[in-house]
């Protein structure tokens, strides 16, 4: 890329997100992702971004519960592994 290349892209300026583990939808999810899967999973924080922010924002801060890999740096990956975060 030389000095002509411009990049002009909107900001993503949203406030982190965040449910307790001990929420009623975080402890139900938890417990239907272990029933389907048979995996030992564990709700934990993700230091992410996520389509929570905005989501949260528009529902007035409803809990929200992002299911996926249980390392964040497994997420989008070929071999990513089953699991439960909460947000």
């Amino acid at each position: 890329m030389g000095q002509d290349v411009v990049f002009d892209l909107p900001l993503a300026d949203l406030p982190a997100v965040g449910t307790e583990p001990s929420d009623r939808l975080a402890m139900t999810k938890s417990w239907i992702v272990r029933e389907v899967t048979q995996a030992a999973g564990e709700v934990i924080g993700m230091p992410c971004f996520t389509d929570g922010s905005v989501l949260q924002g528009a529902f007035g801060r409803c809990p929200t519960v992002i299911l996926g890999p249980g390392e964040h740096s497994q997420a989008h990956q070929t071999n990513e592994c089953y699991g439960i975060q909460w947000a």
